[in-house]
């Protein structure tokens, strides 16, 4: 029964570790450290705007802005931001802003005005891109690595890197969600919107949540890149 209750995070191990594996044997060569350093700084980041967009699909929504919310962050950070504390501490901030204020015009439209999140979302995806190409209409500039070391670095150098720990804390922010009471209206609302509306959940509350939390979570994507010219992430 337990086993049953926790099916889908079996599934999601045990493929990680098939993949893993395929990894391994593809390489052809040793699996150490560095190599699993790389493999988490290049997941680490899309993990956690993954986590967004998953909260999107379990209250029943969709999202198509994902990429253009990463583009708009991307370029705004590397034209703008400095190498000073004071800079990155601004510009972060900024930066979700930004993020969170694309997820909140989704939100309008799709929770409070009750439009098709498939149309709310292509129509943001290209209002940023409009946008985007307005900050910065040809790739350049670069998120300061300094910054960018702060979430792809090593949190204690040859033994754990940085991207472990996000995810870490990812998986923690997961279960304190998972379990709080906006947590289960999330569930409730996917699984029958009409049934949670009639429980007493306020259902658009919660779809304008998960659309500004999926918004803030894109930046991510951003903050740790700083080896590519703006523009050409996705």
């Amino acid at each position: 029964m337990r086993l049953a209750r926790h099916r889908g995070l079996i599934v999601a191990i045990v493929t990680f570790l098939i993949c893993l594996g395929a990894v391994r044997a593809l390489s052809g060569g040793t699996l150490g450290y560095y190599e699993l350093s790389n493999l988490a700084t290049g997941g680490a980041t899309l993990a956690i705007a993954a986590l967004g967009q998953t909260v999107v699909v379990l209250s029943g929504g969709f999202d198509l802005s994902a990429a253009a919310v990463i583009s708009l962050v991307n370029v705004t950070l590397a034209g703008n931001m400095g190498d000073s504390t004071s800079s990155m501490l601004l510009w972060s901030v900024i930066g979700i802003g930004i993020g969170a204020a694309a997820g909140a015009f989704n939100g309008v439209f799709i929770a409070l005005l009750r439009l098709q999140p498939i149309v709310v979302t292509l129509a943001t995806m290209f209002i940023l891109q409009g946008i985007t190409l307005l900050v910065m209409d040809k790739p350049g500039g670069q998120v300061p690595a300094e910054f960018s070391q702060l979430f792809v670095g090593e949190a204690l150098p040859g033994i754990l890197p940085m991207p472990v720990v996000l995810l870490g804390l990812l998986l923690l922010a997961w279960l304190l969600l998972k379990n709080m009471m906006i947590g289960k209206a999330i569930y409730a609302v996917g699984s029958d919107r009409d049934a949670a509306r009639a429980a007493g959940i306020d259902v658009r509350r919660s779809e304008f949540f998960v659309y500004v939390l999926a918004g803030g979570s894109m930046v991510w994507q951003a903050f740790s890149s700083p080896h590519r010219p703006a523009r050409e992430i996705r």
